[in-house]
């Protein structure tokens, strides 16, 4: 019932067309029971970052980039290559910090603290899923996931038994005990994302998780996700090229030059697309030129 709930709030409805309204770092959506505000997890605020490569020479990954994502949504980071958004992505996930703006995480900073909490915040609260699946080959799979949670701590009895109910969760409880070799590439993404899962993080961060497969796997995998997340309220933030994982989220943040330069409600997009043959614009982002927006 709640994953149903969650669901159909992903957007009001205004002349026939789905929109977020978004104040304050929480999202708020008006449905027919009223107005519906969501709990911001992740809040980003005028992040920037260079990158020097030469004394003279440098690029500005991010320039001033503020999201937020909300509790228990599926949100796709999209934009042309050098847009910014795996920078974005490992800025929300802590994998890097910022040389200006701050993150929070679940309402407290998360940018500045000590590498020893950062790892701890890591390891506990997100779970991370890349293009390459990063199995070890002489481990099975229910051994890969098992892995994860040895890190974390848990006795290895306990680690096992959470990497079988992480396997079952991602349709492969009878592949536990194949190795890599043995699976298809979209049955090691699902065997990467049960490591994700398998210490139950509030959030699980993607970066191209379907760059490696087909596209009738690439579909299987999507669904799979959408189906954890409805499922368990996990938040998933998902970097893609791809306008068909984009179209399985709740929203969509575009990306260009460093800068979120708009975002759009994923179920309006597709409405919309639907209805006039083609593509709309989103929401401009605070201070955006709305000519930039993407098409």
């Amino acid at each position: 019932m709640a994953a149903i709930e969650r669901a159909s709030q992903g957007a009001s409805t205004v002349g026939g067309m789905m929109e977020a309204h978004i104040a304050d770092g929480h999202r708020t959506t008006t449905t027919s029971k009223g107005v519906v505000t969501m709990e911001a997890i992740i809040t980003a605020k005028a992040l920037r970052k260079r990158y020097t490569l030469s004394k003279d020479n440098y690029v500005d990954a991010l320039r001033g980039a503020d999201v937020s994502i909300r509790r228990g949504e599926m949100v796709a980071i999209m934009g042309p290559s050098g847009s910014g958004k795996s920078t974005l992505l490992h800025m929300l996930g802590c994998l890097d910090t910022p040389d200006a703006g701050t993150v929070e995480l679940q309402g407290r900073r998360v940018d500045n603290l000590r590498n020893s909490r950062i790892n701890e915040i890591r390891r506990n609260e997100m779970g991370f899923i890349f293009q390459g699946y990063n199995l070890v080959p002489t481990l099975t799979a229910v051994e890969n996931v098992a892995l994860a949670a040895d890190y974390a701590g848990h006795p290895r009895k306990e680690a096992n038994r959470r990497a079988q109910k992480a396997l079952e969760a991602v349709g492969l409880r009878d592949r536990a005990a194949h190795r890599p070799n043995e699976l298809s590439g979209g049955q090691q993404q699902r065997v990467a994302i049960a490591r994700a899962l398998v210490n139950e993080p509030v959030v699980i961060m993607g970066d191209e998780p379907t760059g490696n497969l087909d596209t009738q796997s690439s579909a299987d995998v999507i669904a799979m996700m959408r189906e954890v997340n409805l499922t368990t309220g996990t938040t998933f933030v998902l970097v893609t090229h791809d306008p068909d994982v984009a179209a399985a989220c709740d929203r969509i943040v575009h990306m260009r030059d460093g800068q979120v330069l708009c975002e759009e409600v994923a179920a309006a997009c597709v409405e919309r697309r639907a209805a006039t043959g083609s593509t709309a614009k989103g929401r401009p982002a605070s201070g955006v030129d709305p000519a930039l927006v993407p098409a």
